[in-house]
């Protein structure tokens, strides 16, 4: 077996490349702890502040106005705010808050604020006409807070994604909203068609929501509904009460009421219930071949643009022709 001092010269040859290994991982666990300071340090120095703007107007008012207002803290420390104001331009601020007791936006927190319409604004007792400067998007526009470390101008906007900006920019995406109707008897899908309103034995009051297919179908305990019952809000009322007079029904008829013409009063009657139904679309359909087709129509347009004092030219519509057929069936057989 070989000594102890053998082995050390037989190894000895590997230590520089040993001495090496271990300073790099020094090194590294030296430069992580540094970055890791650095982050904390950074995290919790200086003030750092995001904020985010709408404007809207108002049938009701005359000048623009700030509707709803949020910021952001993204520092690991408290900010303490005394008034929030919109710088427009460079010189008038319009005070958006003031707090009777400064605001502590904490760590990472948020802080969201409505506002209702202006009946106008005013510097002093002095009325004043903003609405130019506000409605001018080359005005610069920001928000300022008044804080204990002074004044304070949020540089860095809150970003927001929507899709019915890349709908409006012509890429293959669809933004749909939910449509309700808002009332007091609660909300009911387009199943519904009436809403009936009683009062039980035990004085509880109780609405039935009424189907057209409720026909023959146990919807109240003492009677079945008919077909001509369910034809109109009247003939269900007049049948109801027969019931209760008959002594059949033992609850107390309060109202009918026809959802489906609550449903358009509430709707403003603008939608149509011809419902267009949607087909999926896979990641070649939405992505490849839409932004083929995107270059195809740009190309086209390309082609086919007329020039000032000249006419289209003839071969170029065709060839955009050929290209919309050729690439189109190509698109067609690729579903």
């Amino acid at each position: 077996m070989l000594s102890d001092l053998e082995l050390l010269i037989e190894y000895l040859p590997f230590m520089p490349l040993v001495t090496f290994v271990v300073s790099i991982i020094g090194l590294t666990v030296a430069l992580v702890a540094l970055t890791v300071a650095i982050i904390n340090v950074r995290r919790k120095s200086g003030m750092s502040v995001k904020g985010r703007v709408s404007i809207s107007n108002s049938v009701y008012a005359e000048d623009d106005y700030v509707s709803n207002i949020t910021i952001e803290n993204c520092k690991d420390k408290a900010v303490i705010i005394f008034e929030i104001y919109l710088m427009v331009g460079r010189n008038y601020y319009i005070e958006l808050e003031s707090f009777s007791e400064p605001h502590i936006l904490k760590a990472y927190e948020s802080y969201v604020a409505r506002y209702s319409p202006v009946e106008f604004y005013a510097s002093g007792m002095k009325p004043v006409d903003l609405n130019d400067l506000i409605k001018d998007s080359k005005v610069k526009k920001r928000i300022v807070l008044s804080t204990s470390q002074g004044r304070y101008v949020v540089k860095d906007w809150i970003k927001k994604w929507d899709p019915v900006i890349e709908q409006l920019q012509g890429k293959m995406t669809l933004g749909i909203h939910p449509v309700r109707y808002d009332n007091k008897l609660g909300h009911y899908g387009l199943n519904i068609k009436y809403a009936v309103k009683l009062i039980n034995e035990d004085g509880k009051s109780i609405i039935k929501p009424i189907r057209l297919i409720d026909i023959d179908r146990p919807k109240f305990d003492e009677f079945r509904l008919t077909k001509n019952a369910l034809s109109s809000k009247d003939n269900l009322a007049e049948f109801i009460n027969s019931k209760i007079d008959e002594g059949i029904a033992k609850f107390t008829l309060v109202e009918v009421i026809d959802i489906e013409a609550v449903r358009l009063e509430s709707i403003n009657n603008g939608y149509s219930f011809n419902r267009q139904t949607l087909q999926y679309y896979g990641w070649f359909e939405h992505v490849v071949n839409w932004r083929l087709k995107n270059l195809l129509a740009k190309l086209i347009l390309r082609l086919t643009k007329v020039d000032k004092g000249t006419y289209k030219k003839v071969g170029n519509v065709v060839v955009a022709a050929i290209l919309t057929i050729l690439i189109g069936g190509f698109l067609d057989k690729t579903r």
